[in-house]
């Protein structure tokens, strides 16, 4: 179990949790993570500073596995430099002024280190907040769904408060949540798409308990009533930091292919412990295969890694897969070639009762008019089996009953079928 007291936890001034202007999931948790590693850098945050925080560190907070998203961590710099905030809107700080202001400055990515520079009004609410919500950087890096982080931050805000539950009303969460125009007005399909979701990962990923519920006006819904406690501890998956557990067997072992120990733990922090396993499994085995391909065995592990190729020790053969999908395949078309026959022979027979059932001069008049229509045709075939077993011949029949689809209009008035279509579908199992 995870003891709290030893959790990463950002101290995050309320004027910025409260944030209108819209910030994907990805950008607030980068936000969170360079306003946390700027309160704990040793001698405390100075006004103005540049900071410094690893890459890698970064991807790790905000539950990135792929190193080449390097590209969008450059997106998300630029969109906190430049969206301009406000805060203090909602007068949850007692305060009635108004102010406004970018997050960050300064940014620059150098050799595996990103460099910036926290706005100086929000540093100067940083080092002094005075109403704050902790952020525990464990539970962000879990979130996936869209609104998770900000509930998550709301009701961290409201617990900084000292409150454990709280009437909110719809048009606020709709605020926060930056939901615009007609959409989720009405509280059932924000219950279904935004509030559930969010709860749900918050409460299964993260040191918070919440519940809600709705609160009703007359025949509407205005406010939602959240209820939330504090874990004493909880399990995360998500390692931060120098406290990360590394598999120093599996880095010796990938070292010994030619993979240094810092590309060692990218690989496995980017591929998890698996994926760099069915890589070491593949390069041993191809290697006892004398494969005359790998020149580079360090080059070949990073390939088989990153392609995320399978253990040879689990796949099967390709030619044992494929005679396996062929018989699957087999199987199914045979299964569904005897459902058809015996569909074919129930309707059949149904049809031929319905129309056995109808007036001498009915059936008369319209086999008559089926031979007839052979004759003209020339279908000698037909004709031929009339000639030799008149009405006794079967595929006589077949091609009377499906000609101009009588069938089709006989089942019509059979008692055990629908518009043509049998109802007691298990009699045909």
């Amino acid at each position: 179990m995870t003891n709290q007291s030893k959790m990463p936890v950002l101290k995050k001034p309320t004027a910025s949790i409260q944030l209108k202007n819209p910030l994907s999931n990805s950008e607030r948790k980068l936000l969170n993570t360079l306003l946390f590693n700027a309160q704990n850098i040793q001698g405390g945050y100075t006004a103005n500073s540049r900071q410094e925080i690893s890459v890698r560190e970064v991807f790790q907070s905000i539950g990135w596995t792929d190193s080449h998203n390097i590209d969008s961590l450059k997106t998300h710099m630029e969109k906190l430099m430049t969206t301009i905030i406000s805060w203090n809107e909602f007068e949850e700080d007692r305060s009635t002024s108004w102010e406004a202001c970018t997050f960050i400055t300064y940014g620059k990515i150098k050799a595996g280190t990103l460099t910036y520079a926290i706005n100086e009004r929000i540093a100067e609410e940083m080092v002094r907040p005075r109403l704050f919500g902790k952020v525990q950087l464990l539970a962000q890096g879990s979130f996936s769904k869209r609104y998770s982080l900000i509930i998550y931050e709301y009701l961290q805000d409201m617990i900084g408060r000292r409150k454990r539950t709280d009437k909110v009303c719809i048009d606020y969460i709709r605020s926060i949540t930056n939901l615009s125009g007609d959409a989720y007005t009405q509280y059932k399909y924000l219950r279904r798409d935004v509030l559930l979701p969010a709860t749900q990962e918050i409460s299964k990923y993260s040191d918070l308990e919440v519940t809600f519920s709705p609160v009703r006006e007359g025949r509407s819904t205005r406010y939602i009533n959240f209820e939330c406690k504090v874990k004493k501890s909880f399990q995360s998956s998500f390692d931060f930091g120098d406290d990360a557990d590394f598999d120093e067997d599996m880095i010796s072992e990938m070292k010994s292919y030619g993979i240094n120990r810092d590309a060692a733990i990218e690989l496995i922090e980017a591929h998890g412990k698996q994926g760099c396993r069915n890589g070491l499994d593949n390069i041993e085995h191809a290697l006892k295969a004398g494969d005359s391909k790998i020149q580079n065995t360090g080059a070949w592990l990073r390939s088989a890694i990153v392609q995320k190729w399978a253990s040879p020790k689990t796949q099967k053969s390709n030619v044992s897969v494929a005679a396996e999908k062929k018989r699957e395949v087999e199987k199914k078309a045979a299964a569904e070639k005897g459902n058809k026959e015996a569909l074919d022979k129930r309707r059949f027979a149904d049809a031929k009762a319905v129309f056995d059932s109808k007036p001498e001069k009915f059936k008369n008049e319209t086999k008559d008019a089926f031979l007839e229509r052979m004759r003209k045709e020339k279908r000698t075939i037909e004709l031929g089996w009339h000639k030799k077993n008149g009405w006794r011949n079967k595929a006589l029949w077949g091609c009377f009953l499906y000609d101009n689809n009588l069938i089709e209009q006989l089942l019509k008035e059979h008692p055990n079928y629908s518009n043509g279509q049998l109802i007691e579908e298990e009699a045909v199992a």
